[in-house]
């Protein structure tokens, strides 16, 4: 299971380190505010249960996932629901442990975000948040499946087609281009991140889940100032996360290595890149840090393997979307979108190739 990053470390790399000279690398984009409007006080609020127990409102199954301090994921259903299905989510946060991690008050703004959040096909949207002293109880819809065992399972080869990958691809880079129109980072995008839901016995479609570790107000005017925490998932994390520089180009990178995976089944990198620093001190903490975006800094990924030698355009845009240093990525998912391998594609549909998602 990919190990999830949250610590507090101070780099000590300056912004132009990033921005060294390549010859991918595309113009400087001017920087501009952001197009979005967002009133904290407006739209869907928190809910507070007000004396309520939340067992009150909600029967739920076993916990499938637990994190301490009560924290959990449970499949539940609302009991004023005749449906006799735990056809939902519900996510437990524990509020003492956010307070510690000094991220409470930017959980409820991501929350409220992310309530308010214009809908999309492709983002997971957020049924309803209640609260009380000492949780947030975040509620969703149940997916299908996940991303990986629910492709898989439609392929008896196992080998997923290439028609059917980038559909994928297009699917998760309209999620990104939607919640980056939003003026929201994920900094969390992975494969477990990824779900699928049915919209039929044949047709699914992909869908973003999870934005606890999002940035809900970014704009590209603090594209410079570095965070204080390493947020994400270790080995889908861009270089300059590992500085504290998170930017539209950081989660794009996150979506290069679910490509890279998706197309060769393997990481780009070696796990043995990313120390666990766990219970370290902030000091050693920031050493691994600044150690790892070295690492990664000489580390080569394997361009020869199956299927680059026939997927030659699909391991252009994959390249483009690795690319270490962030101004050699596109500019926006949306660029990435552009690409011709979408529109043209290399070792596309075959004979006999069939898509089971809906385009």
């Amino acid at each position: 299971m990919m190990r999830r990053a949250s610590s507090s470390f101070t780099p000590k790399y300056s912004p132009a380190m990033l921005r060294r000279s390549s010859s991918n690398s595309s113009p400087k984009q001017q920087l501009v505010p952001p197009s979005w409007e967002w009133e904290d006080e407006s739209g869907v609020q928190i809910q507070d249960l007000d004396g309520r127990k939340i067992y009150d409102l909600f029967y739920w199954e076993k916990a499938i996932q637990e994190d301490g301090d009560g924290g959990k994921v449970v499949f539940c259903r609302r009991k004023d629901s005749e449906a006799p299905v735990f056809d939902l989510v519900m996510k437990i946060k524990s509020k003492d442990k956010l307070a510690r991690e000094k991220y409470e008050e930017r959980f409820r703004t991501v929350l409220k975000r992310m309530l308010n959040l214009p809908p999309h096909p492709n983002v997971m949207p957020l049924e309803e948040v209640l609260e009380d002293a000492r949780y947030f109880y975040v509620v969703m819809k149940r997916a299908s499946s996940d991303l990986t065992s629910g492709l898989l399972s439609g392929y008896k080869d196992g080998k997923v087609p290439a028609a059917t990958v980038r559909t994928v691809m297009k699917q998760i880079l309209e999620a990104v281009d939607h919640v980056h129109s939003q003026g929201i980072l994920h900094r969390d995008i992975k494969l477990d991140n990824l779900v699928l839901q049915a919209l039929s016995v044949e047709t699914k479609r992909v869908v973003l889940i999870d934005f606890d570790h999002a940035d809900p107000d970014f704009s590209e005017l603090d594209a410079d100032k570095p965070q204080n925490h390493l947020f994400g998932t270790r080995s889908f994390n861009a270089p300059e996360t590992w500085l504290g520089y998170f930017s539209k180009q950081s989660d794009l990178y996150s979506v290069g290595v679910v490509f890279y995976m998706l197309l060769t089944g393997k990481s780009p990198h070696c796990h043995k890149l990313f120390e666990d620093f766990e219970d370290r001190s902030p000091r050693a903490r920031q050493h691994i840090c600044q150690e790892t975006y070295r690492r990664l800094q000489n580390s080569e990924i394997d361009w020869l393997c199956d299927p680059f030698l026939e997927q030659t355009t699909a391991k252009h845009l994959c390249r483009r979307l690795l690319a270490f240093v962030p101004s050699a990525r596109p500019e926006s998912a949306g660029a990435a979108l552009a690409h011709r391998w979408f529109l043209d594609g290399d070792g596309a549909e075959g004979p006999g190739e069939e898509c089971l998602l809906a385009s």
